[in-house]
């Protein structure tokens, strides 16, 4: 996905420029690594918010006056209150170089969890998982199909099994990924709670 970016000249910047442009639609960012110069632009909020899912879980095209940039979105500032896009980080990457992508956890047939049927409940322990590869090799999302998981069952890092090109990250200390966990679990979990709070 491409985004069109307009470039900021933060020395001719007057005092309350940024808030101007916020209020006009527009989020102030930065883009930055290794062998880059740093970038300071400013993006549509609009359409970055519409596609942030999207954008969130690729790589994209950062087009700054007439050129383009492979970058991934690093962070991004989010207003307390207002929940509005205040801040966004990119992370500029070269094609060929490996890098530590921040990857969402997907839970596949879960309407249909044997576990489930049998009333236990699904427990997603990490939401996104750290994975290492050269950008066009980055996932979009790592898909884990619970279809056959029973309450007690657990889901580890060790057995997901990546495209080839991919590996987690060492980064990646979390073990277990997802649990079943059964009604007495639960409840025993709320008791514990109830006698803390009495």
């Amino acid at each position: 996905m491409k985004i069109e970016c307009v470039r900021r000249n933060i020395e001719s910047e007057y005092k309350g420029f940024v808030v101007k442009q916020r209020d006009d639609g527009l989020v102030p960012a930065v883009a930055y690594g290794k062998g880059f110069d740093n970038l300071t632009f400013f993006i549509d909020h609009i359409s970055f918010v519409k596609n942030h899912k999207k954008i969130k879980s690729s790589i994209v095209t950062l087009k700054v006056n007439d050129r383009e940039f492979l970058a991934y979105v690093k962070s991004c500032d989010i207003h307390p209150v207002t929940m509005r896009l205040m801040h966004v980080d990119f992370l500029l990457v070269n094609e060929n170089d490996s890098y530590v992508f921040d990857v969402p956890v997907t839970l596949v047939s879960t309407d249909v969890c044997e576990g489930v049927k049998y009333g236990g409940s699904l427990n997603l322990v990490k939401r996104s998982l750290l994975v290492e590869c050269v950008p066009s090799k980055m996932p979009k999302s790592i898909n884990i199909d619970v279809a056959n998981l029973g309450i007690g069952d657990v889901v580890k890092k060790s057995s997901i099994v990546l495209d080839e090109g991919v590996n987690f990250s060492k980064k990646e200390k979390c073990n277990v990924i997802v649990t079943v966990v059964g009604r007495k679990v639960r409840a025993s979990k709320k008791e514990d709670i109830q006698e803390d709070v009495s």
